[in-house]
């Protein structure tokens, strides 16, 4: 008989873990938002940036709009994306819209230099959206789209795809503010702000490739195995000049495990033959799984 879960439980696994990075990402988005960007009259895109020009022109709250704006948006998300997509969504449209209007709203904003704000303001709101697009969510609006349109073409980078979506709501802001600055400031705004989102994405799936070129190949293996946890490939291999037998090793590890193995294979085999390379994308057992196409 099937255990129902129980939702204590899950209530407080969210609370020690997905919790405080979807409010570490809110915050971020927020304050880059409501103290850089709005108050300098920078749009860079988004339903953010339509509420920050609606606050400009009408006084109305960003978080506020943001949240209204985002409701359509929403249906379309549960009937294309599913239940648990929409729901981490709706978490995610709360917390900006609270951090907005009730926290950030509160700190004095800056108003200085344009391109410092446009710079700041891009690199928190990328920051914050790439670390809720790698956990799979959002947080509502044109990210709804975007997370669309990925599904239809994976090949594309979601960093490109927030660009073309967000060149449209900059180019509406500057006929509204009459001001062609505002085009290239939000410019600037997305491109720190798609360069921090792609960065934050292939960073988490960025990995080294080991191959190592070794006399000790079974004893290398299980070396690797067993210490840092991670699958070895063993292909028969011959030297081209000495004519004799060698193992060649195909290892996947994490970045911060690389020295280990270097570690590990200069213990056994001195004598061995390494070459590291970055593997931009890893799939299968124990990485991300193989989605069909």
């Amino acid at each position: 008989m099937r255990i129902p879960a129980n939702p204590t439980t899950g209530l407080r696994q969210y609370l020690k873990t997905e919790f405080w990075i979807e409010a570490a990402a809110a915050a971020m988005m927020a304050m880059g938002v409501q103290v850089f960007t709005a108050p300098n009259f920078i749009v860079g895109g988004g339903l953010s940036g339509i509420a920050s020009v609606l606050f400009n022109v009408f006084g109305w709250p960003i978080g506020v709009v943001t949240f209204s704006l985002n409701l359509p948006l929403l249906l379309i998300g549960w009937r294309r994306l599913g239940r648990r997509f929409l729901i981490s969504t709706l978490r995610m449209v709360a917390y900006l819209s609270l951090m907005t209007d009730e926290v950030f709203a509160r700190i004095p904003p800056y108003r200085g230099e344009p391109l410092l704000a446009a710079l700041f303001g891009g690199v928190l709101v990328g920051a914050g959206l790439g670390l809720i697009l790698m956990r799979g969510s959002s947080t509502g609006g044109t990210d709804i789209i975007v997370k669309l349109i990925q599904m239809r073409k994976p090949y594309l980078s979601l960093g490109r795809i927030v660009l073309a979506t967000d060149l449209a709501v900059v180019l509406l802001a500057a006929v509204v503010y009459r001001n062609i600055e505002t085009i290239l400031y939000g410019a600037v705004m997305i491109y720190a702000s798609t360069e921090m989102i792609d960065g934050l994405i292939d960073r988490a799936d960025a990995r080294k490739l080991a191959i190592i070129v070794t006399g000790r190949g079974n004893e290398t293996a299980r070396a690797l195995m067993g210490e840092l946890r991670r699958g070895v490939t063993v292909l028969p291999a011959t030297g081209a000049y000495t004519g004799e037998t060698r193992s060649v090793l195909l290892c996947v590890v994490e970045i911060r495990q690389l020295f280990e193995l270097k570690r590990l294979v200069g213990r056994i085999d001195p004598a061995a033959f390494v070459v590291v390379a970055n593997a931009a994308e890893t799939l299968g057992a124990g990485f991300k799984p193989i989605e069909p196409p």
